[in-house]
Protein backbone atom coordinates (compact mmCIF):
# COMPACT_ATOMS: atom_id res chain seq x y z
CA UNK A 1 0.00 0.00 0.00
CA UNK A 2 1.21 3.51 -0.66
CA UNK A 3 0.47 6.93 0.72
CA UNK A 4 -0.07 10.19 -1.18
CA UNK A 5 3.68 10.43 -1.88
CA UNK A 6 3.76 6.96 -3.40
CA UNK A 7 5.67 5.39 -0.50
CA UNK A 8 4.77 2.31 1.49
CA UNK A 9 3.63 3.19 5.01
CA UNK A 10 3.18 1.22 8.19
CA UNK A 11 -0.35 2.55 8.54
CA UNK A 12 -1.20 1.27 5.08
CA UNK A 13 0.38 -2.12 5.83
CA UNK A 14 -1.52 -2.35 9.12
CA UNK A 15 -4.81 -1.46 7.42
CA UNK A 16 -4.18 -4.12 4.79
CA UNK A 17 -3.20 -6.72 7.39
CA UNK A 18 0.35 -7.05 6.06
CA UNK A 19 2.13 -5.51 9.06
CA UNK A 20 4.41 -8.04 10.83
CA UNK A 21 2.59 -7.62 14.16
CA UNK A 22 -0.81 -8.18 12.54
CA UNK A 23 0.49 -11.25 10.76
CA UNK A 24 2.00 -12.58 13.98
CA UNK A 25 -1.27 -12.14 15.88
CA UNK A 26 -3.05 -14.05 13.13
CA UNK A 27 -0.40 -16.79 13.16
CA UNK A 28 -0.65 -17.08 16.96
CA UNK A 29 -4.45 -17.25 16.81
CA UNK A 30 -4.33 -20.14 14.36
CA UNK A 31 -1.55 -21.91 16.29
CA UNK A 32 -3.40 -21.62 19.61
CA UNK A 33 -6.65 -22.81 18.01
CA UNK A 34 -4.93 -25.86 16.53
CA UNK A 35 -3.18 -26.78 19.79
CA UNK A 36 -6.29 -26.21 21.93
CA UNK A 37 -8.43 -28.18 19.47
CA UNK A 38 -5.95 -31.05 19.38
CA UNK A 39 -5.76 -31.08 23.18
CA UNK A 40 -9.54 -31.18 23.53
CA UNK A 41 -9.95 -33.94 20.94
CA UNK A 42 -7.16 -36.14 22.32
CA UNK A 43 -7.33 -35.56 26.09
CA UNK A 44 -11.02 -34.95 26.76
CA UNK A 45 -12.24 -38.49 25.91
CA UNK A 46 -9.53 -40.01 28.14
CA UNK A 47 -10.09 -37.62 31.06
CA UNK A 48 -6.64 -36.05 30.58
CA UNK A 49 -7.91 -32.53 31.14
CA UNK A 50 -8.46 -33.19 34.83
CA UNK A 51 -4.83 -32.27 35.55
CA UNK A 52 -4.20 -30.05 32.52
CA UNK A 53 -7.31 -27.89 32.26
CA UNK A 54 -5.64 -24.56 33.16
CA UNK A 55 -2.98 -25.05 30.50
CA UNK A 56 -5.68 -25.52 27.87
CA UNK A 57 -7.72 -22.57 29.18
CA UNK A 58 -4.63 -20.34 28.97
CA UNK A 59 -4.08 -21.39 25.35
CA UNK A 60 -7.74 -20.70 24.50
CA UNK A 61 -7.71 -17.27 26.20
CA UNK A 62 -4.40 -16.28 24.59
CA UNK A 63 -5.71 -17.49 21.23
CA UNK A 64 -8.91 -15.46 21.64
CA UNK A 65 -6.83 -12.36 22.39
CA UNK A 66 -4.73 -13.08 19.29
CA UNK A 67 -7.91 -13.33 17.18
CA UNK A 68 -9.09 -9.96 18.47
CA UNK A 69 -5.72 -8.31 17.84
CA UNK A 70 -5.14 -9.98 14.49
CA UNK A 71 -8.46 -9.40 12.81
CA UNK A 72 -10.07 -6.50 14.65
CA UNK A 73 -6.83 -4.45 14.87
CA UNK A 74 -7.23 -2.12 17.85
CA UNK A 75 -3.79 -0.64 17.18
CA UNK A 76 -0.16 -1.36 16.53
CA UNK A 77 0.82 -0.72 20.17
CA UNK A 78 -1.55 -3.44 21.44
CA UNK A 79 -0.39 -5.88 18.77
CA UNK A 80 3.25 -5.16 19.59
CA UNK A 81 2.60 -5.57 23.33
CA UNK A 82 0.95 -8.94 22.67
CA UNK A 83 3.87 -10.07 20.50
CA UNK A 84 6.48 -9.02 23.06
CA UNK A 85 4.44 -10.63 25.84
CA UNK A 86 4.30 -13.92 23.97
CA UNK A 87 8.03 -13.75 23.27
CA UNK A 88 8.82 -13.23 26.94
CA UNK A 89 6.26 -15.50 28.63
CA UNK A 90 6.16 -18.37 26.17
CA UNK A 91 9.89 -18.10 25.47
CA UNK A 92 10.61 -18.49 29.19
CA UNK A 93 8.16 -21.39 29.44
CA UNK A 94 9.77 -23.02 26.41
CA UNK A 95 13.23 -22.77 27.94
CA UNK A 96 12.29 -23.60 31.54
CA UNK A 97 10.16 -26.51 30.41
CA UNK A 98 13.29 -28.46 29.50
CA UNK A 99 14.49 -28.19 33.11
CA UNK A 100 11.25 -28.50 35.10
CA UNK A 101 8.25 -30.80 34.72
CA UNK A 102 5.71 -28.01 35.07
CA UNK A 103 4.27 -25.29 37.26
CA UNK A 104 2.21 -25.98 40.41
CA UNK A 105 2.02 -29.68 39.54
CA UNK A 106 0.59 -30.80 42.89
CA UNK A 107 -2.33 -28.37 42.83
CA UNK A 108 -5.59 -28.04 40.94
CA UNK A 109 -3.91 -25.29 38.86
CA UNK A 110 -1.19 -27.55 37.45
CA UNK A 111 0.48 -26.62 34.18
CA UNK A 112 2.53 -29.61 33.01
CA UNK A 113 5.25 -28.86 30.48
CA UNK A 114 6.01 -31.82 28.21
CA UNK A 115 8.48 -31.78 25.31
CA UNK A 116 5.71 -30.99 22.80
CA UNK A 117 4.63 -28.01 24.92
CA UNK A 118 8.21 -26.74 25.06
CA UNK A 119 8.59 -26.95 21.29
CA UNK A 120 5.25 -25.16 20.77
CA UNK A 121 6.17 -22.41 23.25
CA UNK A 122 9.60 -21.90 21.69
CA UNK A 123 8.10 -21.84 18.19
CA UNK A 124 5.66 -19.11 19.26
CA UNK A 125 8.50 -17.08 20.79
CA UNK A 126 10.82 -17.46 17.79
CA UNK A 127 8.16 -16.51 15.25
CA UNK A 128 7.25 -13.54 17.45
CA UNK A 129 10.90 -12.51 17.56
CA UNK A 130 11.08 -12.73 13.77
CA UNK A 131 7.96 -10.54 13.49
CA UNK A 132 9.49 -8.00 15.86
CA UNK A 133 12.69 -7.85 13.83
CA UNK A 134 10.68 -7.45 10.60
CA UNK A 135 8.63 -4.65 12.17
CA UNK A 136 11.79 -2.94 13.43
CA UNK A 137 13.30 -3.04 9.95
CA UNK A 138 10.14 -1.50 8.50
CA UNK A 139 10.15 1.12 11.25
CA UNK A 140 13.43 2.64 10.11
CA UNK A 141 11.84 3.69 6.85
CA UNK A 142 8.62 4.89 8.44
CA UNK A 143 9.78 6.91 11.47
CA UNK A 144 9.29 10.22 9.71
CA UNK A 145 5.85 9.47 8.20
CA UNK A 146 3.13 11.53 9.84
CA UNK A 147 0.59 8.71 9.42
CA UNK A 148 2.87 6.04 10.86
CA UNK A 149 1.61 4.39 14.05
CA UNK A 150 5.26 3.64 14.82
CA UNK A 151 6.23 7.28 14.83
CA UNK A 152 5.80 7.75 18.56
CA UNK A 153 6.54 4.20 19.66
CA UNK A 154 9.48 2.57 17.89
CA UNK A 155 10.49 -0.87 19.22
CA UNK A 156 13.55 0.73 20.84
CA UNK A 157 14.82 4.31 20.99
CA UNK A 158 15.81 4.92 17.39
CA UNK A 159 17.05 8.36 16.51
CA UNK A 160 18.69 9.47 13.34
CA UNK A 161 21.70 11.76 13.35
CA UNK A 162 20.84 15.43 13.51
CA UNK A 163 17.69 17.26 14.34
CA UNK A 164 14.35 16.30 12.87
CA UNK A 165 12.92 19.19 10.84
CA UNK A 166 9.56 19.06 12.63
CA UNK A 167 11.16 19.56 16.05
CA UNK A 168 11.65 23.27 16.50
CA UNK A 169 14.01 24.45 19.23
CA UNK A 170 13.25 28.07 20.07
CA UNK A 171 15.98 30.68 19.73
CA UNK A 172 16.77 31.61 23.31
CA UNK A 173 19.37 33.90 24.76
CA UNK A 174 20.44 32.94 28.25
CA UNK A 175 22.86 33.95 30.89
CA UNK A 176 25.28 31.08 31.37
CA UNK A 177 27.93 31.34 34.04
CA UNK A 178 27.46 35.10 34.35
CA UNK A 179 28.01 35.67 30.63
CA UNK A 180 25.00 37.19 28.88
CA UNK A 181 24.15 36.53 25.25
CA UNK A 182 24.98 32.83 24.97
CA UNK A 183 22.85 31.42 22.18
CA UNK A 184 21.29 28.01 22.82
CA UNK A 185 19.50 27.22 19.56
CA UNK A 186 21.11 23.97 18.48
CA UNK A 187 20.79 20.52 19.94
CA UNK A 188 23.78 19.39 17.92
CA UNK A 189 27.20 19.79 19.50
Amino acid sequence: MTDHRGTDTVAARAAAGTDPYVRYCRFAAIAFALVAGYTLVVKLPRGGLAHDWLHTVLHVVTGALAVYLGWFRPGIAAQRAFTVGVIVVYGLLGILGWFIDGIALHTALAIPLAAADNVFHLLLALVGLAATVAAARATFDDLDDEDSPYRDCPPWPVRRAGRRPDRHVPDMTATVGGVAGVRTTSLET
